[in-house]
This record gives C-alpha cells, sequence and structure tokens, in this order.
C-alpha cells in the first residue's frame, strides 16, 4: 500500500485525519513507551536525566519522541508533537526517493526529479498542522491546509544534482521549516497573484534565522539523513533492513579550524579578485603541524557540504562576476537550511558581505552566493573578501 504520508493512507477516507497506518501506529506506540511518554512526572523526570547519555542506535521516532519527553518535563528545548509528525513525514519522502533513486539509472532524468517532486509533496500534503508546501521545482507556494491558519510551513528541494544520479556521484534533499508568518510585504505581485497566492507567498518569505528546524538527505553509498533540531545537529544512517533512520551521530560540531576547502576551481577566472588572491594563498599555506591545504570537490552542493561539516573547513560558491553576480544558489530552498544546520553545528556561513541566515528573500527563487564552514575558516575568507 502506497501512503502519501505517514498519517494517512492514500485514497482511505474512512480513516481519521490524525491517524496513521496501523504499523506506523504500532511503531509510535513502542517508541512512546521506549521513550517514557505516558509514564508518571516522576518516572518522565528520571528519563530526562538521563538524556546525557548516548543515544546512538535510537531509531528516528525513538529519538524525536524523547525530545517530546525532554520539552514536557522542562528539561530540553521546545518540541511539539506536530513537530514529530512533520519530521517524520519529511523523512519518509527521504525513504522513497532512496527507493526511486535504487532504479534511477534506468530512467530519464527528468522523470527522476519530477517523481521525487511528487513523493515530497504527497509526504507533507495530509499533514494536518501544515499551512504552505513550497517546493524548488514550483512556480509558486502552496496552500495545503483547508486555510491559512494552520501553524506550519514547509520549503523543500526534492532532489539536488539529479542530473549526476547515473554516475553515481551523491544527490540530496533539503528542507527547513518555519512557523506561519504573515508579516512580510508581497506589494510588487499583488496586480500578478490573486490573495490565496500573496498569502502563500508572504508566510514563505521568510529569513532563515526564523528556521524551527532543517535538514538534508543524501543519496550515495548509504543514506544519511541530518537534522538540526533544538539548535544541535544529529546524523541519522538509513537501516535498510529494518526500513528505518537509526543514530549514528550525535550534537554534530564543525571543527573551529580545517584544511580542506571547495570551490569549482574552474570558475576561478570568474570571481572577484580578492577571493582568486585568497584561494591562491590556501594553496599554499600549511598548518600547525605541517598540515597543508586540500582542495576537495565532488560537484554536488549538499554532499561537499556534508563533507565540510564533518571535518572542517570552507565550502563556496562565489557568484560569478559577468553572467550572475548574484549567486547561483536559491536562498530559499538551499543556502538557508544550510546556514542554518551549520550555525547549529558551531560553524558558520556568509554570502561574502553579510550573515545568509539575516537575508529576507524578496521571491520565492531569489539566488545568493553562499560560503559556509568552520567558523575561522569562514572569518578568514569574509576578511579577505573585504580587504
Amino acid at each position: 500500500v502506497e501512503f502519501s504520508g505517514p498519517f494517512q493512507a492514500v485514497g482511505d477516507d474512512k480513516q481519521e485525519k490524525n491517524m496513521g497506518p496501523p504499523a506506523f501506529v504500532a511503531l509510535v506506540s513502542l517508541a512512546e513507551r521506549s521513550a517514557g511518554v505516558g509514564r508518571s512526572r516522576s518516572c518522565r523526570a528520571r528519563a530526562a536525566d538521563e538524556k546525557s547519555y548516548s543515544r546512538v542506535g535510537y531509531s528516528l521516532i525513538q529519538f524525536l519522541l524523547g525530545l517530546q519527553l525532554e520539552s514536557r518535563v522542562g528539561t530540553g528545548t521546545e518540541w511539539s508533537p506536530e513537530l514529530t509528525k512533520l519530521t517524520y513525514s519529511l523523512a519518509f519522502g527521504c525513504k522513497r526517493i532512496h527507493r526511486l533513486l535504487d532504479m534511477a539509472a534506468l530512467r530519464d532524468e527528468q522523470f527522476v526529479l519530477t517523481r521525487a517532486n511528487s513523493i515530497m509533496k504527497s509526504s507533507l500534503w495530509r499533514h494536518n498542522r501544515l499551512a504552505v508546501i513550497s517546493s524548488q521545482q514550483e512556480y509558486k507556494a502552496l496552500m495545503v491546509g483547508e486555510n491559512l491558519a494552520e501553524e506550519f510551513v514547509c520549503v523543500f528541494n526534492p532532489l539536488d544534482c539529479y542530473d549526476g544520479v547515473k554516475a553515481g556521484i551523491p544527490s540530496a534533499t533539503t528542507f527547513g521549516v518555519y512557523r506561519r508568518n504573515l508579516s512580510c510585504l508581497a506589494s510588487n505581485f499583488e496586480s500578478k497573484i490573486n490573495e490565496e497566492e500573496i498569502s502563500c507567498l508572504q508566510t514563505t518569505l521568510q529569513p532563515g534565522s526564523s528556521l524551527l528546524l532543517a535538514g538534508y538527505c543524501t543519496y550515495s553509498s548509504a543514506t544519511v539523513l541530518t537534522l538540526c533540531v533544538g539548535s544541535k545537529v544529529h546524523i541519522f544512517n538509513l537501516d535498510d533492513e529494518i526500513g528505518e533512520f537509526v543514530l549514528t551521530r550525535e550534537n554534530v560540531r564543525v571543527p573551529d579550524k580545517g584544511y580542506t576547502y571547495t570551490f569549482e576551481e574552474s570558475l576561478m577566472p570568474t570571481w572577484s579578485d580578492n577571493l582568486q588572491q585568497h584561494i591562491l594563498k590556501l594553496r599554499e599555506q600549511e598548518g600547525p603541524f605541517g598540515e597543508s591545504y586540500e582542495s576537495r570537490f565532488i560537484g554536488s552542493f549538499v554532499a561537499d557540504a556534508h563533507r565540510i561539516l564533518l571535518h572542517g573547513g570552507v565550502l563556496g560558491v562565489p557568484g560569478d562576476i559577468f553572467d550572475c553576480p548574484k549567486g547561483s544558489k536559491l536562498l530559499v530552498y538551499e543556502c538557508s537550511p544550510l546556514a542554518y544546520i551549520f550555525k547549529c553545528a558551531g560553524g558558520d556561513s556568509t554570502d561574502g558581505h553579510g550573515s545568509v541566515l539575516d537575508t529576507i528573500p524578496s521571491t520565492l527563487k531569489q539566488v545568493s552566493p553562499i560560503f559556509l564552514g568552520s567558523k575561522q575558516n569562514v572569518q578568514e575568507l569574509v576578511a579577505a573578501l573585504n580587504g
């Protein structure tokens, strides 16, 4: 049976909106018991005291319900059951895309991209607290709730680097979740779109600093889900035997300084002079123990960012001073979620002038340069750009 999300079966009108397939309900029930949900307050408090212990090996649903427990007893970040459902819906979509890519080599690239977009939309569509979803592959944000009074807004890029799938290059899904916010203006569009579209656009155009959670899922030799929840970054690997994401790295931190730089150096003639000089200096510098800077470039933006997240260094996608001086990465769907994850992990990000997270997008397709990585590396790069 194919489900549009973990809480509603496609075509099953008799099933209650807030319920899910029996297997999922059983899974939640089991995880709730193991996480302590439903115990007396004293038992829940004791369970919360155990949060300092490693949770590596927890399934994703156990981990999320543990966050709920910590939130209930006031020992952790604020985390609601609705956020647990929404995060699991996103992970459910990533698992379906993982299956899609298993046979992607036999299919047309555009079909794979279109199908991945449909999978993410259907996984989120029936979430009962979701007001708006916005996909990089769509021209406009879509209202999915009965009205815009619902609580959350979700933006996503269903499949980054999809054109490299047949060559075995890692691809990825990125996403971010905001609270509904109608305070921004869309006056520039009022004569071109209807009232519903204006409201959807208003609630979607938020700076990255307003994100509630962000994440990405990379598809390669392993399918890896990286989540920033509660201002901490955690990494889950998909275990095909049980069909669940399992926590493998907890509270990930970017090294303060790294000796890897990731730029597409074939485009160096199109960069600013200050950036060119900085990269040339990195080639010649050595670390305190004689380490030399290494250039590593996969060509998949999220996969390159994931390596920098784990090992440190700096990743950059600068603007082309000739063709696209404003950059090439989409602010809403790519730059903001990645910048938020790096901030939560102790790293930094910039567009060359200021923080990526402080930029308020004016359109869904607004592009931006982006540099992110270890805090010291990014600070050195900013100093070089403004020098």
